[in-house]
């Protein structure tokens, strides 16, 4: 909001109080994952959620810790705003939410923002952007580096972190996409489809996410690719319904049935689903009734594909919706 203010040249007459609550904000924030996400010795921020489901939620992913170098420097971008704009004496002093203790200067915010990125971007750049070797999409926790290609190779470019990443950006963006097209439906997969793979989780079948497909048309856009960019959105488009709703994401008969068959009827699907690694503490209760609305879900889809070869998921973002 302070950047989209700053853009529209509305900083200078932003409401005063709005402005001391970003401020407030960002400062509680960067305190946050400064003492309780920030790995000191791996120097990365350690995952716990990320753009995967299931054990590699864990570890130190390529796609959380350029999600959150991309956000720290965009704060301390807003602070710069701020202060150019002449405000900084209208944020110097502000309050917290829990007791009106004071977060002290907005200089001082500033100099604990910088430190963060300080520490963060060159702890990226050395796990990340070795040369010589491929970009991760994380490591595990244990320190073992995961090649394996996925949707997150696109984080760098996404993220903007070319001075970061320098010319491993394209590198780790073609091979994203060259690894997860979908041969049959077009647009890029999450990741490679193993079903052995614990990592991973089929939901239904494997297929292309409308979302991470735009991501590559935005990437051959910012190389001036326009044609091959133009090409990617009109496989999106071509994927629309009736009412031009854009799915989530596609898949096929044969891979949903594959899926029942090698996942949902043996078991493995519940265990990447409900890794006691991941979810630690979670009651049965809640797992036992994720469970019941997993099978209603799968016995929908099957229901729809007696008459379609192809499902589309969430058009637009509600329920499961057959596709012609």
């Amino acid at each position: 909001m302070v950047l989209a203010l700053d853009a529209s040249d509305d900083l200078e007459s932003a409401d005063e109080a709005f402005l001391s609550d970003a401020v407030e904000c960002i400062d509680a924030a960067v305190g946050v994952a400064r003492s309780e996400l920030y790995d000191a010795n791996a120097h990365l921020i350690e995952s716990t959620t990320s753009i995967h489901e299931g054990a590699i939620e864990s570890g130190y992913t390529l796609w959380v810790n350029c999600a959150f170098l991309a956000a720290v420097q965009q704060a301390a971008d807003a602070l710069d705003r701020i202060e150019a704009a002449g405000r900084a004496g209208d944020v110097a002093r502000t309050e917290n939410r829990a007791g009106g203790v004071d977060t002290g200067a907005l200089d001082d915010i500033a100099e604990r923002v910088d430190e963060l990125r300080s520490l963060l971007e060159p702890g990226i750049e050395r796990c990340f952007a070795v040369d010589g070797t491929p970009v991760p999409r994380r490591y595990t926790p244990d320190g073992e580096r995961d090649e394996r290609p996925d949707i997150t190779l696109l984080a760098p470019a996404y993220f903007g972190l070319e001075e970061v990443f320098g010319e491993h950006i394209e590198r780790a963006g073609e091979r994203a996409v060259a690894s997860l097209q979908d041969p049959r439906l077009g647009g890029l997969q999450r990741f490679r489809g193993f079903h052995r793979d614990h990592d991973v989780h089929q939901h239904g079948g494997n297929g292309p996410w409308m979302q991470y497909t735009a991501w590559h048309a935005q990437f051959r856009y910012d190389r001036g690719e326009r044609e091959q960019g133009d090409e990617v959105l009109l496989t999106i488009t071509g994927h629309a319904d009736a009412a031009g709703h854009i799915p989530e994401h596609l898949s096929t008969r044969e891979r949903f049935e594959q899926f029942v068959e090698q996942e949902w009827d043996t078991g493995m699907d519940f265990e990447k689903e409900f890794d006691n690694d991941v979810l630690r503490d979670v009651p049965f209760d809640r797992i036992a009734e994720e469970l019941g609305h997993m099978r209603t879900a799968y016995n929908e889809m099957a229901a729809a594909l007696e008459k379609r070869d192809v499902i589309s998921f969430a058009a637009p973002l509600r329920g499961v919706t057959p596709s012609s």
